[in-house]
């Protein structure tokens, strides 16, 4: 159990305690209903069908679409058709799963309905893989793989794509008319001592809007769950095991088959900003070796103090500056699903839409929720 999150490994000096957690046996247990889901009952018809199919699944999800609705049907059904085949070929291979009901009347592709579904498939095949002895473990890695890869390809979509910083490989501080974000211009962040009164501020009177408080809690639920293996970092390398859940969360929406640096599969190296990561990379390698890649990379394991503003702006030069530097909002990467943030985001490398509004919690607004509910004690703020 963690003692003092901002403290130095094996240090026990007060002043450099920033945020210090509330000794809980219970690891921090939290009784929050999960988000629902209208699929996550028990499907028929189409579930019948896609039992009959093969692993790789035989019709196809644009086939099966046709089965639920007309010819035209929505992209959005492929996501949980495809999660539908997978839970019809774990029920198969003897694997505990949850079944998801297919009507055509509540399709979306919303990343806070279609990631906690994929999360607790694949939760739950990992958990039974063990009792199901006609299950073959590289079938079992398959599903794993596919699940996984559905939820990477959801979550990138959503993502506000990572920038690069001063220091960064690849770096580029002068301007370019033109080119990939890894060839453009970057603004350069405030100093910390400019801008933490803000942050205080923004974070003393963050509110979770009302239509957003079960996704909110949801996210807050699954970090704890995670909790052990954030951790497992802070054992390694002192960072505190919230702040790796919230990179977690808003990189990967918490799929340990990723890099934290950027959400890519951990089958390779890492394509996306920052890409080639980590340097030494030989598959499979475990999720820990590349999040203490990730902070490292940032220069975290060196910091020895993790007051609140720090922390807010550590993540928030994590992904990028942009939207505050050059755009004047507060960054939805830590105010999303709050007050303090309305719309306007990147949508792809460079691409900017000011009326597009992201769809995942921003970390501020986790962490908000965790000192809430007692989970983290906030001092040094």
């Amino acid at each position: 159990m963690l003692a003092a999150a901002g403290t130095v490994c094996g240090s026990s000096s007060a002043g450099q305690t920033a945020l210090l957690e509330r000794a809980d046996a219970s690891m921090g247990a939290i009784m929050v209903s999960r988000i629902s889901v209208d699929r996550r009952t028990f499907g028929t018809g189409l579930a019948a069908l896609a039992t009959s199919l093969p692993l790789a699944g035989g019709l196809g999800r644009r086939a099966l679409a046709g089965a639920v609705e007309p010819e035209a049907a929505a992209a959005s059904s492929d996501v949980w058709l495809e999660l539908d085949e997978l839970t019809s070929a774990a029920t198969r291979l003897g694997l505990s799963a949850p079944r998801m009901s297919l009507g055509p009347a509540t399709q979306s592709d919303d990343l806070g309905e279609v990631a906690p579904a994929i999360l607790d498939f694949m939760k739950e095949v990992e958990s039974s893989r063990s009792e199901a002895r006609a299950a073959a473990p590289a079938d079992v890695d398959m599903l794993l793989d596919r699940a996984s890869n559905l939820l990477i390809e959801i979550t990138q979509k959503e993502k506000s794509p990572r920038e690069m910083e001063e220091g960064d490989e690849g770096f580029v501080p002068e301007a370019t008319p033109e080119g990939p974000l890894h060839a453009a211009a970057y603004p350069t962040m405030p100093p910390l001592s400019e801008i933490e009164d803000d942050y205080r501020k923004l974070f003393a009177t963050c509110q979770v809007r009302d239509q957003y408080k079960a996704t909110v809690d949801d996210y807050v639920s699954r970090m704890l769950d995670n909790r052990q293996r954030y951790s497992k970092i802070y054992d390694e390398i002192c960072v505190p095991w919230f702040f790796v859940g919230g990179i977690h969360a808003l990189e990967a929406s918490f799929n340990f088959r990723t890099h934290l640096h950027n959400g890519d599969s951990l089958s390779s190296r890492t394509t996306h900003v920052p890409a080639g990561q980590p340097k030494t990379w030989n598959p499979p390698n475990d999720w820990e070796s590349s999040a203490i890649d990730a902070l490292k990379a940032k220069k975290y394991d060196k910091e020895t103090s993790w007051t609140l503003p720090e922390i807010l702006y550590r993540w928030e030069k994590y992904n990028g500056v942009r939207s505050r530097v050059l755009h004047n909002i507060n960054t939805p990467y830590l105010w999303s699903f709050s007050q303090h943030y309305s719309k306007g985001k990147y949508v792809a490398d460079n691409v900017w839409d000011s009326n597009a509004v992201s769809k995942q919690v921003g970390a501020a607004v986790i962490l908000r929720r965790l000192v809430d509910l007692g989970k983290v004690k906030p001092l040094g703020v």
